[in-house]
């Protein structure tokens, strides 16, 4: 009998049946060509891809094949808060309360640190309220929107724009805005206008309804916007308004934009899972997806997987296998999971925890659809055993997945494609912008605008002198826009045009006019200022009459000047300021290019959607493969823990999507919120932890109305049919043959994978002219001296030179994690002087040579130089003398450093070592500082010739000595022939119980006479003497409350002295401290011995130091 193939339906002949009968064409021939044609044909003709563009925030996108997702341009947007800094809830000093109370709220907020908390203080009927102490400029022919978060804590609060014409009200909108009265949390407040005619100003208020009332207020934001945006503003939902008109700082361009596409799990390993209760039970990772967890005590035992991005009214479903033996005590639910979902701000909106569970021995499948409430933004998911429940639970292959059903097991696996050092911008109405796009498997920027500081960096001049305020001027180059400016001020007030008090013009010709107020300035109405008094008031300095005091300085001799702080009035000095005033932040102004730019840029990864849903989420702030500094806090090693200030990442994360080891994810690093710098920190155990390698970090920054406005889309493309995903993969595979790949280049040049110098290198930063994605040459130098570091390899055999141009240069430089056999020489001028400035160096865990000479350092907020763990730091010609009364000059600890020829002026010490650095000081001036030179804990001082002013102190063991020198206890100088031994241990050792077991110590550390064995774990006496024996005992595991232990120090193989014991420690990995002092004769040995009751493991950690003092 005839039949039909499976997957097409073809039409065929059964030969031993159907034989003899005739041969038909239509039905042999025809019509299963169709069918294959109608098949195959859809698959392997000409498609055209299907476009695949994105918004901002996550979205589900339907894929109809696996294939490369081609991002094809990403356009710029700027917004521009013209209320500047005023509403971000983080200072009130612009603000006057009339007759409340306002204050910062740290408990409730938003977003930052704080935000404001008005209270009715008066007493009677009517309206409290607290207004700006400074108005806003508005145009009667411009569209607004307000909007702001408000959350009443007792009554009702609103946000009301006032608008006037000189002094007279042209509109009060107090009846018109909304009325908020949710006390239960932040609501969004939105209000459009069109100022009246006449209207030229604007004041802010927050209110609160009535006696007794009070509010909280975060921020708050208003943009001018375009005739259609004023339309369908109403029309837009509270989540739209909040996502297209989100709070930023000022003046915020699209920053660092990225694209993720979540793996078919959104589930990560078992590694980045947390614990509950891990006491109650044993709890151990077999497997990336698979737990087991033996149970012997009550309260609950679970694995949580938190903080998992979900989408608002989509459906997901989770799966995974469970199995179970020796199950007893009170079942309960068994081995079980819980599904809960959270809003953004984490408040708990919905559970899914609904049976079948795990309640017998055997096996089963957790299987659960839910759908997500309209606010979700988060999930967690929890496996684990019940309060009252005995036995083993294993816990396998755990799924996250879109859609209503149980995808097959994959590990998750997102891919994100990234733009780390992209900006974008635009005109205020958006139709003009910078413009991110794809050719020829390259990435480049089209830029129409250009943003920079106004500090002292730039030549100013003085062009009209007018009633309370002067007209400066600075040229900029040819290649502008006339009257495209955009200038923020120091105080994030937004500038409108010249002829009033804060007012900005660009001409066509790059002159650039701001009209500065002299009670912002101090030059009074008589005075003229000089070039570098208008640069240091650019750097945050107001001058004022040092006779009597008064401001702002009207004297026609040019005697007295004095100059202090722009905001408070403080810091005052009699020398011109060079460098910023503490805490400083500068003018800054973006303007259009009359000409366009073409930059290349490099990218991180790339992406590929899987056939069917896929959840993607667009953002900005992306941080890519940022080197970090891991910290060790026992008993583990952290990233971005806020209580390890080294370990901290330059931004607040708020989620880190993944540590590198070496230029390769490294899935040992757990992601919890258990003290972070931000939302998220990282750690691992030691065992798992390299000390050679380099890690990096990926994550999302928190702050992100402090960097950047949000991507409003990206327009892409992704092919449709099986033809076009291979021409897609055979394109990008030419590209990729046609260029290094964007993997490389993070790994060679800007992220430093270890690699070693195969020959001097030069390399080239000019601020002024550089760029980024050049290659360091002379004549293609690179813009940051940060950018010239990452391109050095981290093993240094032959000689670095970094040659840095004149110029201002707004960045930390941090130089981390070097080793080899030569020098990095960081060079700018050949004196101290002001041509180069930064703000400040930091320099931690290089055993390579550093060289630092010729720059101006600005910082007012920090120590100017500070160096930790590093072998050898020569830093020369610097300039540091910028007010910080609380800061050092250069602060040294655990390193080497020669500091020779250095201006170091008000600062509280001009030159600190600090616990066991090695400080040589000569040929140094400065003046105002408290104290000169100050060593302690350990750290040494050794001065030479001229020092800065202020004193010379020492305190808790620091040694600081004049250039007449200093004897040590022994009548001379040779501590290095003296006994000194560190060691300490890397691995775990196993106790017995009630068995003295002697402590292994296999790292050496110091051993200035080769005096300790670390084969026998045993110090040798090569000198009688007394010496001090100290350390500490660091457990993994197995300590209690009843568990004993003692540590006796052995002589020559004998119990000596027992110098620790107790019966147990509440801490399941102590750490124990030792100390004590012995007499040794030559060639007398000693160890150390601990004793337990119970069987136990130390960690690694373990130490002994033993040095001789008499």
């Amino acid at each position: 009998m005839p039949s039909s193939t499976t997957n097409m339906g073809l039409y065929k002949k059964n030969p031993s049946t159907d034989g003899n009968d005739t041969f038909d064409i239509n039905t042999m021939l025809n019509d299963n060509w169709d069918r294959i044609d109608s098949q195959v044909g859809g698959q392997l003709g000409n498609s055209a891809p299907m476009a695949v563009n994105l918004v901002n925030g996550l979205q589900v996108v339907t894929a109809p094949k696996g294939a490369p997702y081609n991002v094809q341009n990403i356009t710029g947007r700027t917004l521009v808060n013209l209320l500047g800094r005023l509403g971000n809830g983080e200072s009130v000093y612009q603000w006057t309360a009339t007759p409340s109370v306002l204050a910062l709220d740290t408990s409730v907020k938003v977003s930052g640190n704080s935000s404001f908390k008005l209270t009715w203080s008066g007493s009677g009927a009517g309206q409290d309220l607290a207004a700006t102490g400074s108005t806003i400029t508005i145009k009667d022919t411009s569209k607004y929107i307000l909007v702001g978060s408000v959350k009443p804590n007792v009554g009702t609060a609103k946000i009301v724009p006032i608008t006037y014409n000189g002094g007279t009200v042209t509109g009060d909108y107090a009846s018109l805005v909304p009325v908020i009265s949710d006390t239960t949390k932040f609501n969004l407040s939105r209000f459009k206008f069109t100022p009246n005619a006449g209207s030229n100003v604007m004041q802010l208020r927050m209110v609160v309804g009535a006696s007794g009332n009070n509010a909280n207020f975060d921020e708050i934001r208003m943009f001018e916007v375009t005739s259609a945006e004023y339309a369908e503003f109403d029309g837009l939902t509270a989540a739209q308004v909040a996502a297209k008109y989100p709070y930023v700082d000022d003046v915020k361009h699209v920053n660092a934009p990225y694209v993720i596409k979540y793996g078919e799990n959104l589930l990560p390993t078992f590694g980045e899972w947390g614990t509950t209760n891990p006491a109650n039970s044993a709890m151990y990772i077999t497997d990336p997806y698979s737990v087991t967890i033996v149970k012997t005590l009550a309260g609950f035992s679970t694995y949580n997987a938190t903080n998992i991005p979900i989408i608002s009214g989509q459906q997901y479903t989770f799966s995974a296998a469970v199995s179970v033996s020796n199950i007893g005590g009170t079942i309960g639910a068994g081995g079980y999971y819980n599904i809960y979902t959270y809003d953004k701000n984490g408040n708990l909106i919905a559970s899914f925890n609904t049976v079948p569970y795990a309640i017998a021995n055997g096996s089963m499948i957790f299987n659960k659809t839910f759908t997500t409430d309209s606010n979700a933004a988060s999930v967690t998911i929890l496996v684990g055993a019940d309060t009252g429940v005995t036995g083993t639970f294993t816990f396998t292959n755990p799924m996250l997945n879109l859609g209503t059903t149980a995808k097959p097991f994959k590990p998750r696996n997102d891919d994100m494609l990234a733009f780390p050092n992209v900006q974008l911008a635009s005109s205020v109405d958006g139709s003009v912008y910078d413009t991110l796009f794809k050719r020829d498997g390259k990435f480049f920027v089209e830029k129409r605008f250009k943003d920079m500081l106004l500090d002292g960096g730039l030549s100013w001049g003085q062009t009209n002198d007018y009633a309370g305020y002067k007209r400066l001027v600075s040229n900029l180059g040819a290649n502008v826009v006339s009257s495209s400016q955009r200038a923020v001020k120091y105080d994030g007030k937004v500038l409108s045009t010249v002829g009033a008090i804060d007012g900005a013009q660009l001409n066509d010709d790059g002159n650039f006019f701001l009209d500065v107020a002299d009670s912002d300035s101090g030059w009074g109405e008589t005075y003229m200022p000089l070039i570098a008094e208008m640069q240091a008031y650019f750097n945050g300095w107001a001058m004022y009459d040092t006779s009597n005091s008064s401001f702002p300085y009207n004297r026609v001799d040019g005697n007295f000047k004095g100059w202090f702080k722009v905001i408070g009035h403080t810091n005052g000095t009699g020398t011109l300021p060079t460098s910023y005033a503490p805490n400083w932040t500068p003018y800054k102004l973006i303007y259009q290019l009359a000409t366009p730019t073409f930059e290349e840029v490099q990218i991180d990864a790339g992406m590929s959607l899987h056939e069917g849903l896929n959840q993607i989420e667009v953002g900005q702030g992306g941080v890519v493969r940022e080197k970090a500094t891991p910290i060790f806090s026992a008993p583990n090693w952290f990233i971005n823990d806020v209580g390890l200030t080294p370990s901290q990442l330059k931004n607040r994360t708020s989620v880190i999507l993944a540590v590198y080891k070496n230029g390769i994810r490294d899935s040992k690093w757990s992601i919890d919120s258990g003290n972070p710098y931000g939302k998220q920190r990282a750690y691992c155990s030691p065992v798992n932890y390299d000390p050679t390698a380099t890690y990096e970090v990926s994550y999302i920054a928190l702050d992100q109305y402090l960097l950047a406005a949000p991507v409003q889309s990206v327009n892409g493309e992704v092919a449709s049919n099986l033809k076009t995903v291979v021409d897609t993969l055979s394109t990008n595979q030419a590209d990729q043959d046609a260029r290094i790949s964007a993997n490389e280049i993070l790994a060679r040049q800007i992220y430093n994978v270890p690699q070693k110098t195969s020959a001097a290198m030069t390399l080239y930063v000019d601020g002024t002219n550089g760029a980024d994605n050049n290659d360091g040459s002379a004549g293609k130098p690179f813009k940051t001296i940060q950018r010239a570091i990452n391109s050095v390899p981290q093993i240094v055999n032959h000689a670095v030179v970094i040659n840095v141009a004149a110029g201002t240069y707004a960045e930390g430089v941090s130089i981390r994690g070097f080793s080899g056999t030569r020098e990095i020489i960081i060079t700018g001028d050949t004196i101290a002087s002001t041509s180069r400035n930064v703000i400040l160096f930091e320099m931690s865990y290089n055993s390579t040579a550093i060289v630092v000479r010729g720059f101006n350092i600005n910082t007012t907020s920090n120590h100017g130089v500070q160096v930790s763990g590093c072998a050898k730091v020569l830093l020369s010609d610097l300039n540091i003398v910028g007010n910080a009364a609380n800061y050092g000059g250069i602060v040294a600890e655990y390193s080497k450093v020669y500091i020779f020829n250095n201006v170091i002026s008000n600062r509280l010490t001009a030159i600190l070592s600090h616990v066991n650095a090695d400080v040589m000081t000569e040929v140094n001036s400065g003046t105002s500082n408290t104290y000169a030179t100050y060593a302690q804990y350990g750290g040494k001082i050794a001065r030479n010739s001229t020092q800065p002013s202020g004193l010379h102190l020492t305190t808790t063991g620091g040694i600081n000595v004049s250039d007449s020198g200093v004897l040590n206890p022994w009548g001379d100088n040779t501590q290095a022939n003296r006994s000194r031994v560190n060691y300490g241990s890397n691995t775990t050792q196993n106790l017995n119980a009630v068995t003295a077991t002697k402590i292994l110590f296999q790292a050496g550390g110091v051993d200035n006479l080769l005096e300790f064995n670390s084969g026998t774990a045993r110090f040798t006496a090569k000198s009688a003497g007394t010496y001090n024996v100290s350390g500490v005992i660091v457990w993994s595991s197995g300590m209690s409350t009843s568990v004993g232990r003692n540590i006796t120090i052995y002589k020559n193989g004998s119990p000596f002295r027992n110098i620790f014991g107790d019966n147990g420690s509440n801490s399941g990995n102590p750490i124990i401290p030792y100390m004590m002092n012995i007499d040794l004769s030559a060639n007398d040995y000693i160890e150390v011995y601990v004793q337990t009751s119970s069987a136990t493991v130390l960690g690694s950690g373990s130490s002994i130091d033993v040095v001789r003092i008499a």
